[in-house]
């Protein structure tokens, strides 16, 4: 049976990375970003195919947040963050990216949708 609170989101403002990144010494992790109109979720998968519950960020007012727990991640390993390339309501966050030198691919819509039926 699945234990329901795996995929139940946790606010960024909850988000303790130093918790995430116990025992994920040298671990790459892609963070995969679903794009909402006023919420964005972020969802860790780290290499050894592990994930961690998604973390939801109010949009615009946490972005700052959703950055400072994403440059937590990135120290001392290999962070990649992927985002569904249609649409215009992640450009802040891409933005934000950009400037915080954290780089985000984007991914297609089909490829996206597919991911998302997991959660």
């Amino acid at each position: 049976m699945v234990n329901s609170k795996t995929y139940r989101s946790q606010n960024v403002q909850n988000v303790d990375v130093a918790q995430i990144l116990a025992d994920r010494e040298d671990q790459a992790a892609v963070v995969g970003v679903d794009v909402g109109k006023e919420k964005l979720y972020l969802v860790v998968r780290w290499s050894d195919v592990q994930t961690d519950r998604p973390v939801m960020v109010a949009q615009p007012e946490e972005l700052g947040m959703a950055i400072g727990f994403l440059q937590g991640l990135a120290a001392g390993r290999e962070l990649r963050v992927a985002i569904e390339a249609s649409g215009t309501y992640g450009d802040a966050f891409r933005y934000a990216c950009h400037r915080a030198g954290l780089a985000v691919e984007r991914v297609s819509p089909v490829a996206s949708s597919r991911h998302a039926e997991v959660y």
